[in-house]
């Protein structure tokens, strides 16, 4: 009873606060469809049980509270019932399948060393040959670098989950102690805040540092193709890295197109806060809405679900890395679930191999 008043005094709250303006709504597709007004979905969820597949279909992108001049912020409160939800009912899915593997020994490696590159999971699943460039070019302009395969439990975050995340952001902060890291070099963006929010460990940004240290001197033919920028939501307040992205961009002559919603104002892909697994729909709605902000037929992006959802949207759609290690651009093809396991398993194991010469 007494976690259920606190809930309802959360929802309050943010009720009170709610001046109805709409501004949230208005790129927001979940706020559009599940109510009239954001006051009058916060007056039916202090009304009424939660609405489960409203609250899960949520991508925690943060464009409200951004947009907010009351600072109504219906991500920290859906993510707040999805903790209310998970305590109260345990469920079970392919998210967890997913936890437990990347956690598992098969798939994650250790090594000892300073300062460590954290790919995260995502990149490769889906891209394992440029991961590879890219981690051998590391190497070669910091020889003391080392990496690590795991995964920051972000996903079980997402879930809501308390209770488990803590238990796997632990163990991450564990495996960085014992093994001496004082550096993370991340390129997943949902890595990078996770570890950036939760540990006290520098944190350094994979495209800040290829920015920094330079990139590889290829010969690269794009033509005249315009490649429209898709910033990833959860960096939305990270300036650093929108310049940084944009810097390298420019290093290799790139016809750039900007989004509407761009940088802090940036809109999620359709893929956060695990909605593309609950609501499919909703999700793919999204991502269509966010690839017709722009005129041009290519999408790059630095975050490989991203990539994925303006596949998905429509778009043709590349990861940075490619164009940065690649002389041409070459659309990968779509992976199987089980195409992506053998990717990470494959990966570790050429690491391994590459570091036993």
């Amino acid at each position: 009873m007494e976690k259920r008043q606190d809930r309802l005094k959360k929802i309050k709250d943010e009720y009170d606060k709610c001046i109805d303006c709409n501004l949230c709504t208005k790129e927001c597709l979940l706020l559009q469809r599940y109510g009239t007004s954001p006051k009058n979905i916060l007056r039916k969820m202090m009304e009424g049980p939660i609405d489960e597949e409203m609250v899960f279909s949520c991508s925690l992108c943060g464009h409200c509270s951004k947009v907010c001049p009351k600072d109504v912020n219906f991500r920290k409160l859906f993510l707040e019932c999805r903790r209310y939800i998970q305590e109260n009912k345990k469920t079970f899915n392919g998210v967890d399948i997913h936890q437990r593997l990347s956690f598992s020994k098969i798939f994650s490696l250790e090594r000892k060393g300073k300062i460590v590159f954290f790919p995260g999971c995502s990149l490769i699943s889906e891209n394992p040959e440029t991961l590879m460039k890219t981690y051998k070019y590391l190497k070669e302009k910091i020889p003391s670098l080392e990496i690590m395969i795991k995964c920051c439990g972000n996903p079980t975050n997402c879930l809501g989950k308390k209770d488990e995340f803590e238990k796997r952001i632990g163990h991450l902060e564990k495996s960085f102690q014992s093994n001496e890291v004082e550096e993370v070099v991340v390129a997943c963006q949902n890595c990078y805040m996770t570890i950036k929010k939760y540990m006290n460990i520098k944190v350094t940004s994979l495209w800040t540092l290829l920015d920094d240290i330079g990139i590889p001197e290829k010969e690269r033919s794009w033509g005249p193709m315009v490649f429209a920028l898709h910033d990833p939501c959860p960096t939305r307040y990270e300036h650093d890295i929108h310049e940084s992205v944009r810097n390298i961009l420019r290093k290799m002559n790139i016809n750039m197109e900007e989004f509407k919603n761009n940088r802090e104002n940036t809109l999620c892909c359709g893929a956060g806060g695990m909605a593309s697994i609950f609501n499919p729909k909703l999700s793919l709605d999204q991502m269509k809405k966010r690839a017709d902000e722009v005129e041009s037929k290519w999408i790059v992006t630095y975050c490989a679900e991203c990539v994925n959802s303006m596949k998905s949207a429509g778009k043709m759609s590349i990861h940075i890395l490619d164009l940065i290690f690649k002389e041409r651009v070459e659309l990968e093809e779509e992976k199987s679930l089980i195409i992506k396991w053998k990717n990470r398993y494959e990966f570790k194991k050429d690491i391994k191999e590459l570091q036993s010469h």
